[in-house]
């Protein structure tokens, strides 16, 4: 009988190639779990494709791991998530990334850009899920009014003050999925502000997810309530629009968020990490 290397026999079966085919993206998150993915799946959408590259591990003709890289942001973005750890490790380890890019990851897979990058503002996040949609459409949101791309200017600069370094695409008001609270302005009585808006980072109706963000109350107006109101007025938005999976990412020391997000029905699925990576290449040596 002939020998066989079992060890390099496994990994000359093993590919990283660059992934072209949602169905195929669409089928691997599937499998690994819908909210794990629910920032990826998002990226699905013809309104983010563009944007996107895919590098996945290719083992026995399957799809093991998948690594992707928006270039929407600046800096590009990274999301490297899940349990098989080893087989992410292989994907960064042989693909061509930035300079300098922000990044999504589990916590086992740092140390497979540490050779190459320094990392910084390295911190740990909560993806939570709607488990208990009866809870937030059992809340009053009739105070909440529903946004659209008129109102760009106003909410601009609502976050400005509310959420500074908050990543705002203005092309998500076209979804129909932003909302605010509206209220006389204190200082100037014939004029209104916003005292709270909430939106999405990522929606699609085809794949059937939506990742919530840009939530923000104005700091003259919280501990009011706001915050859970525009919430919850966004998440009933999305079921009636046949959203069936709703996610989001909250800072892990972000107590009041978490308790806000779970007094709505939503719970902790997973951990992980946002870090920003700078090539060592760049960095001047003394």
């Amino acid at each position: 009988m002939e020998n066989i290397d079992v060890e390099n026999d496994a990994k000359a079966s093993q590919q990283v190639v660059e992934l072209s085919s949602k169905d195929d993206i669409c089928g691997f998150f599937c499998r690994d779990g819908k909210i794990a993915h629910i920032y990826e799946m998002g990226d699905l959408d013809d309104f983010f494709w563009p944007f996107t590259r895919w590098f996945g591990l290719i083992e026995s003709r399957e799809i093991e791991f998948i690594v992707m890289v928006y270039s929407g942001t600046n800096p590009p973005t990274l999301i490297a998530l899940g349990s098989n750890t080893e087989h992410g490790r292989e994907v960064l380890q042989n693909i061509e990334l930035p300079e300098y890019f922000h990044s999504h990851l589990s916590s086992p897979l740092m140390p497979a850009l540490s050779g190459r990058y320094t990392s910084s503002n390295d911190l740990k996040h909560y993806r939570m899920e709607l488990v208990s949609p009866d809870i937030v459409n059992s809340i009053d949101t009739s105070s909440v009014q529903q946004l659209s791309s008129k109102y760009l200017s106003s909410i601009e600069s609502f976050y400005k003050e509310a959420y500074p370094g908050n990543w705002f695409d203005s092309r998500m008001l076209e979804t129909g999925q932003t909302f605010g609270i509206v209220i006389p302005d204190d200082h100037k009585h014939s004029e209104k502000r916003f005292a709270a808006i909430s939106g999405i980072h990522v929606y699609s109706e085809k794949y059937s997810v939506a990742a919530l963000g840009n939530i923000a109350v104005s700091p003259s107006c919280r501990n009011r309530g706001y915050g859970k109101l525009v919430s919850a007025a966004l998440v009933q938005s999305l079921l009636r629009a046949g959203i069936i999976t709703v996610g989001l990412n909250v800072e892990a020391g972000n107590i009041a968020a978490i308790k806000c997000y779970s007094a709505l029905g939503f719970e902790i699925r997973s951990e992980f990490y946002e870090v920003m990576w700078t090539s060592l290449s760049t960095i001047p040596r003394v």
